[in-house]
C-alpha cells in the first residue's frame, strides 16, 4: 500500500504465543458525535475497559493507545482515569514499564513510539443519523497515508482496532484521498485477516543442492518444506515440528558457490538472519563445499541441530542452534572484515556551563570567555560555532545574540586557537589533535538545534559509512534515510538530502565508497 510492493516481509516461525497480530473490535452501537463533541464516547469507554483488562491480565506486555483525533485522545484519557480509580489493583501496571510507559496519543504525535500491544481508536464513523461522514482528520490531507502508515506500524506483537463501522460500510469514490482508501484496506484486513502472510509456497527447492538436503532429511522421517515465506524473502528449507502443528523448529540455509562470492552474503548473514531470529527462527547453515566433501558428517550435524531445536522450550529466546563442531578445515570466503560490526550512535551530550558572573559578555576578559569555550568544546566538539555561541550566551543569561556578542565569542575561539587548544575548520570548532569523532544521536535535542547544517562533515561521513557497511549495498535514498535515522533525524528534507548527497559524492571521490548501478557499498581493503 505504501512502498509500491517493494517491502520485504519476513516469515515468522510461529513460536511466540503473544504475537496475535491485528484484531478488529466492531462497536456497532457506538456513535460518533459529529455535531457537538466530535468524539465517540462508547468507543472511548470500550478502549479504556480493554486497557484495564490488559493491565490485569497481561501486565508483562507494554501498551499504547492511539486515537485519530485529539478530542478522542482526550476522552480516552478521561475514561482510562475513571477505570483506574475504580480498580486500584491495576495501578501497579502504569508504573511498571519505565522505559516504555503506557501512553494515549493522537495519530499525529505517535511517530517514534513502539509498544508490545497497541490499541487504535478510529473514533470517527457512523453518526447519530446512521451515516458515515468522511471525517478522518489528518487522513483527509495530502500525505495522510503516511500518518496511517506510521500509526499501524507501532505494535510489536498485537494490535486491536476499535471502530463503529466495517470496511464494507465505507463507500469510496475517485475523489477520496489515499489515506482514506488505505484505511478501508486496513480495516478489511483487521476484520478478515485476508492478506499475504508467511506460508508454505508450494515452490520446489531452489537448487539441486537444496533438493539433495531435502531428500536426505525426508529419508530420515523429517517433515520438511522448501521455500517457506512470503514477499521478498524465503527460507530455503523449513523443518516442521511434529508435536506442534504450525510451528517450524529449524530453518536450514543451503549456501553454494554463488553465495561465497557475493558481497551480499554478509547482508544475509547479519541483517536477514538477525530479523528472522527475532521472529522465532533457529538457523542452521550448510555450505555446499562442506556437503559435497563430507556428506555423512554434515548430515549428522544437521540432524543434531534439528533435535536440539526440538528440545528447546517454545518460549525460549530465539537463538541460532549450535551443534557439535565438525573437524575444522579452511573454506575460502569473500572478504568480510571482523571489525566492521554495525555501531549505534551515542546520545548527543550538551555542555552544561555554570552561570557566568562578573562583567557582561561583551566586556568580559577574553581569557574568561575562552575557558567557557573550551569547556563546551571538550564535551561537544566538533561543534558548530552557532551552537557553541548559544552555550556561552546561555551561561551569561543573554537571550539574543547580536554582533558584539558574536564578536566576543569569536575572539575567545581565536584566543584558544592561538594557544593551540582548538582548531577551526569552516563553521566547526574541534579540539586540537582530536583523534576520535563519533556519530551522535540528536533525537532528544530541541527542534531549534536539530539542523543538519549543525553536524560536522566528518560526522556525516561516519554516519553514511556506518550505514553503508551495515547494509552492504544501498541505493542513495536508502543510505541517506539510514544515516539520518542514525543521527536522530526523523525525515529527509530536500535540503538534508542535498547535503548528504554532496557528502556521498565526496566519499566516492575519496575512494571510501563505491558506486555501482546507483547503489553504494564500502570500498574493500
Amino acid at each position: 500500500e505504501f512502498y509500491d510492493n517493494r517491502l520485504v516481509i519476513f516469515p515468522t516461525a510461529g513460536a511466540n504465543p503473544e504475537a496475535r497480530g491485528v484484531t478488529f473490535e466492531h462497536l456497532p452501537h457506538a456513535i460518533y458525535d459529529r455535531g457537538q463533541t466530535r468524539t465517540n464516547r462508547e468507543e472511548a469507554r470500550a478502549v479504556a475497559q480493554a486497557v484495564l483488562a490488559h493491565a490485569l491480565e497481561t501486565p508483562h506486555l507494554t501498551l499504547g493507545v492511539a486515537a485519530f483525533s485529539v478530542a478522542q485522545r482526550d476522552l480516552i484519557e478521561v475514561e482510562v482515569e475513571l477505570q483506574r480509580r475504580k480498580h486500584p489493583e491495576a495501578e501497579a501496571y502504569f508504573t511498571r514499564h519505565r522505559h516504555e510507559p503506557f501512553f494515549v496519543k493522537n495519530l499525529e504525535n505517535i511517530q517514534g513510539d513502539e509498544r508490545d500491544v497497541v490499541f487504535i481508536s478510529v473514533g470517527y464513523g457512523r453518526n447519530e443519523a446512521g451515516k458515515i461522514a468522511k471525517q478522518f482528520g489528518p487522513l483527509l490531507k495530502d500525505g495522510g497515508e503516511r500518518r496511517l502508515n506510521v500509526l499501524i506500524t507501532r505494535a510489536k506483537l498485537a494490535m486491536r482496532v476499535f471502530c463503529n463501522f466495517k470496511a464494507d460500510d465505507l463507500e469510496l469514490d475517485a475523489k477520496d484521498k489515499h489515506g482514506v482508501r488505505a484505511l478501508k484496506s486496513f480495516l478489511r484486513y483487521a476484520e478478515t485477516r485476508k492478506l499475504e502472510v508467511a506460508r508454505e509456497t508450494g515452490k520446489a527447492a531452489d537448487s539441486p543442492f537444496e533438493t539433495e538436503v531435502l531428500l536426505a532429511l525426508r529419508e530420515r522421517g523429517y517433515d520438511v518444506e522448501p521455500q517457506v515465506g512470503t514477499a521478498g524473502y524465503f527460507i530455503d528449507l523449513a523443518v516442521k515440528d511434529p508435536e506442534r502443528p504450525g510451528r517450524y523448529v529449524l530453518a536450514v540455509e543451503c549456501d553454494g558457490a554463488a553465495y561465497h562470492s557475493s558481497r551480499s552474503a554478509r547482508d544475509r548473514d547479519r541483517l536477514r538472519q538477525g530479523v528472522l531470529e527475532g521472529l522465532g527462527w533457529r538457523f542452521h547453515r550448510i555450505w555446499s563445499t562442506d556437503w559435497f566433501r563430507n556428506r555423512p558428517g554434515e548430515l549428522t550435524r544437521l540432524v543434531e541441530a534439528i533435535e536440539a531445536a526440538r528440545q528447546a522450550p517454545v518460549d525460549a529466546p530465539p537463538q541460532a542452534v549450535v551443534p557439535a563442531a565438525p573437524t575444522p578445515h579452511v573454506i575460502e570466503r569473500a572478504d568480510a572484515p571482523e571489525d566492521d560490526e554495525p555501531t549505534s550512535a551515542q546520545r548527543y551530550e550538551k555542555a552544561k556551563l555554570p552561570p557566568a558572573r562578573g562583567l557582561p559578555l561583551q566586556e568580559a576578559w577574553v581569557g574568561d570567555v575562552a575557558q567557557l569555550v573550551l569547556a563546551v568544546a571538550r564535551v561537544e566538539a566538533p561543534v558548530h560555532v552557532s551552537d557553541l555561541t548559544k552555550r556561552i550566551t546561555e551561561a551569561y543569561g543573554i537571550g539574543r545574540t547580536g554582533p558584539r556578542v558574536q564578536a566576543a565569542v569569536q575572539n575567545a575561539i581565536s584566543h584558544c586557537c592561538s594557544q593551540a587548544k582548538l582548531v577551526v575548520r569552516g563553521d566547526f570548532v574541534y579540539m586540537a589533535g582530536q583523534a576520535e569523532i563519533k556519530v551522535r544521536d540528536r533525537a532528544d535535542l530541541p527542534p531549534s538545534e536539530k539542523n543538519l547544517d549543525l553536524v560536522s562533515p566528518e560526522e556525516l561521513d561516519l554516519a553514511l559509512l556506518d550505514r553503508a557497511r551495515l547494509g552492504f549495498t544501498l541505493s542513495e535514498p536508502e543510505l541517506i534515510a539510514a544515516a539520518l535515522s542514525l543521527l536522530g533525524f526523523s525525515r529527509a528534507t530536500q535540503k538534508a538530502t542535498e547535503t548528504l548527497r554532496a557528502r556521498l559524492e565526496a566519499l566516492v571521490q575519496s575512494g571510501k565508497l563505491v558506486r555501482s548501478n546507483e547503489r553504494y557499498s564500502v570500498a574493500s581493503g
